[in-house]
């Protein structure tokens, strides 16, 4: 393992830590649409699977709506977090949060109108809330994205010492 996976491997653990003690608790995976492979955890979305640094659920759930569920990516590069970053964060959001799969046989029963189920894989939903954890400082544009669009961001730079 390289120092850089290493760097990334601790911030991983360190912000999982942070997370449970927050009352988070670690999402399994289903095998189909949350799966691990070669020692990463995947969940699929529109374009295709996306390794999830940490996926976990929240203590508390909002009632009337899909349960959440958060994943945090984690940054342990050398520089500052750009805006590229952040904005690959909203992307890997609204592709999780707007997969869905409708297979030949449901399209072929919405033909007829009065079919018995619907047109969809029956299927826990979630909404996936998507935040950026990072060793470095954001630069201002990211900061301002991520406020914007509503993606928690962290870095460790904030809370130590150099």
């Amino acid at each position: 393992m390289k120092a850089a996976q290493i760097k990334g491997a601790l911030l991983e653990y360190i912000i999982r830590q942070i997370l449970k003690k927050c009352g988070f608790t670690n999402v399994k995976a289903d095998g189909l649409y949350t799966f691990e492979s070669r020692g990463l955890f995947f969940i699929n979305g529109k374009g295709s699977a996306h390794d999830a640094d940490i996926l976990m659920n929240p203590p508390i759930q909002m009632p009337f709506g899909y349960p959440s569920q958060l994943i945090f990516e984690c940054k342990a590069y050398g520089t500052i977090t750009k805006l590229p970053i952040v904005r690959n964060a909203l992307g890997l959001r609204n592709d999780i949060n707007d997969f869905e799969i409708v297979t030949k046989s449901f399209i072929k029963a919405r033909k007829n109108n009065r079919r018995a189920s619907l047109a969809i894989e029956n299927r826990n939903r979630y909404f996936f809330q998507v935040g950026i954890a990072s060793v470095n400082d954001f630069t201002k544009p990211a900061e301002e994205f991520a406020i914007n669009n509503k993606i928690p961001i962290f870095s460790l730079k904030w809370f130590l010492d150099q």
